[in-house]
């Protein structure tokens, strides 16, 4: 019995030892396969941080620093305000004047002649007619006028029709070698080449006779307008804070003129008519245009006359500007909030960030009524504002000497 348990022992001891190492083995396997796991997850991880774009790589490895960081700062700093005011102007008048040196305008009027032709005939019969023509160029139509015609009439039987562009201007019987001049309707004359027609009238039963006209010296001759010095332009220079706040403009001059004398006085304001008429000279003249008119940077005043001569005088822009309100900001402490403001538990902050310009940022901070002023080139202001401050609402403006440009506003606790 003893042998048969030994054996059984041995046996026992065999087994276990077998299962033991198969274990050990097994778990060996397992641990390097998880190691192996790991290894691919990492280099995953590495190559997957190596081809993102480096800005998402940076947003992804300062991620982690920065939900930490606000975790811990999240307990000790707490925004009371937070704004973007943008830019804030000021102006320290109500009006700008622009004043534009005196000018002189004029528009003359001279006779001149426009076209010639030495001679030419006309004549009719029973067995011949024959008509004669006189082309002629007008440069400028709009400031031609009074236009007529001259010839000396060698030969003068019957009566003469002439007709212009194919309009009738005259028929009737020419009885002196210089005849009045004739006509010429400026509404039958066109810019450019124009065409005169002469014609003799029939003889009639008479049918040896010929009515013949010959005429010598031919001329038109009109009144043309030079407009070289008809007008006169000047340049002046409107603001963006100007532009931006303007409520209505405003010309104001004084013409010195002969009355009866001269034509329509226009003025324009970058292309807009804002004055057409016939002044009273030497009187002041003031009229109103909208604002809308003007521009930022530069702008343009156009005098002009059709007829006669100005001197125009103590000539001025006037800009009536709206008054500028700036916007005020608002916050609350409540009792608790105050209480440890004035115990020195807690501070509270003030922070402008400004437009890095490297520009001096000149200007005041108005917090309940209180002033404080700021005169730096640095792009961050910041003040601990506790002496400023009352329980419940509080308000803050900034009023700038001329521009600030403000890209955030901030009003915190910091304990």
């Amino acid at each position: 019995m003893a042998r048969i348990k030994k054996s059984g022992n041995s046996n026992c001891r065999s087994n276990c030892r077998s299962k033991s190492m198969f274990l050990i083995s097994r778990k060996a396997q397992d641990g390097t396969k998880a190691a192996t796991l790991v290894a691919v997850i990492a280099l995953l991880i590495i190559f997957y941080l190596l081809f993102i774009p480096p800005h998402v790589r940076q947003e992804i490895l300062e991620g982690n620093s920065t939900d930490s960081d606000s975790d811990s700062d999240s307990g000790s700093n707490k925004t009371l305000l937070l704004e973007n005011p943008g830019t804030l102007t000021s102006l320290s008048t109500k009006e700008i004047t622009h004043s534009i040196p005196a000018l002189t305008i004029f528009a003359t009027q001279d006779a001149q002649v426009l076209d010639t032709q030495s001679s030419l005939t006309a004549k009719k019969s029973w067995f011949s007619d024959t008509s004669a023509e006189f082309t002629f160029v007008i440069q400028d139509l709009t400031h031609t006028e009074n236009l007529l015609l001259t010839f000396v009439s060698k030969i003068h039987e019957g009566n003469m029709r002439i007709t212009l562009n194919g309009k009738d201007i005259f028929n009737q019987e020419i009885t002196k070698e210089n005849p009045d001049p004739v006509v010429v309707p400026k509404k039958y004359v066109a810019q450019g080449a124009n065409k005169l027609e002469f014609f003799t009238e029939s003889v009639g039963w008479q049918f040896w006779k010929v009515n013949k006209h010959t005429l010598e010296n031919l001329q038109i001759t009109g009144d043309i307008t030079d407009i070289t010095q008809q007008q006169s332009k000047n340049i002046f220079i409107v603001s963006a804070t100007e532009k931006n706040n303007l409520k209505r403009g405003r010309l104001i001059f004084t013409p010195q003129c002969e009355l009866g004398v001269t034509g329509k006085l226009q003025a324009l304001v970058n292309n807009h008519l804002v004055y057409e008429a016939i002044p009273d000279c030497g009187y002041a003249l003031g009229v109103e245009f909208a604002p809308d008119i003007l521009r930022n940077g530069e702008n343009q005043i156009v005098f002009k006359t059709e007829k006669g001569n100005y001197i125009v005088e103590l000539i001025k822009i006037k800009s009536e500007l709206k008054e500028i309100v700036q916007p005020v900001y608002f916050f609350d402490l409540d009792e608790d909030e105050f209480d440890d403001v004035e115990d020195d538990s807690d501070d509270i902050y003030l922070k402008i960030t400004f437009v890095d310009d490297n520009e001096q940022k000149e200007g005041r901070i108005n917090i309940n009524g209180v002033e404080t002023n700021i005169y730096q080139r640095d792009r961050v202001y910041k003040k601990k504002i506790n002496d400023y401050l009352i329980e419940g609402n509080n308000a803050i403006k900034i009023i700038p000497d001329e521009i600030l440009q403000i890209v955030e506003l901030e009003v915190y606790r910091d304990n």
